[in-house]
């Protein structure tokens, strides 16, 4: 990638590729810098902004998670440029998707529900839309609605395997809690 952008300083595909490899070997600061030199003066274009949400997404996750700080601090500004370009793209259903996944790290479940029905009024066959839909209900606590809208999704697609499996679970924490 430093080769195809000695050649071509403005080769985008480089860039994006080289901060990517940047995040994947674990020099996510590297990476970051080099989003936000390209942000700068390109502060419109989804794919920076999608791929620096996931930078630092990641870098959440690994902060709250993995580390076991409980820190939020990355997902805010992860969420700010995430949100950015779910502006700039709306209607490309991974970006609901993963819009919808920084919610749910956020425990911010009616963003998420509310990004899940943008995808679901543009398609209501979007399967993995109505699946991530239940899980939200489940992590929220609404098994209920969890449950509902599985059968939904397999009244939709009935070879959803995934939902088929997660309807089981809940029916058998149902069992052991009553």
């Amino acid at each position: 990638y430093d080769e195809a952008l000695r050649l071509d300083p403005n080769n985008q595909d480089a860039l994006v590729n080289k901060a990517i490899a940047l995040a994947d070997a674990g020099r996510a600061y590297e990476s970051l810098a080099l989003l936000d030199q390209w942000i700068a003066t390109h502060p419109d274009d989804y794919l920076l902004r999608y791929n620096k949400w996931t930078v630092l997404s990641d870098l959440g996750y690994q902060q709250r998670n993995v580390i076991g700080t409980g820190s939020f601090s990355y997902y805010g500004d992860a969420l700010r440029h995430f949100e950015k370009a779910y502006r700039l793209n709306p209607n490309y259903q991974n970006t609901i998707i993963w819009l919808w996944i920084t919610y749910l790290d956020l425990s911010q479940y009616k963003k998420a529900h509310q990004a899940l029905e943008t995808a679901l009024s543009a398609n209501p066959q979007a399967y993995d839309a109505w699946y991530y839909q239940a899980k939200t209900y489940a992590a929220e606590g609404n098994i209920k609605e969890a449950k509902k809208t599985y059968e939904q999704l397999l009244q939709i697609n009935p070879s959803f395997e995934l939902a088929e499996q997660e309807l089981i679970l809940l029916n058998q924490q149902q069992e052991i809690v009553e």
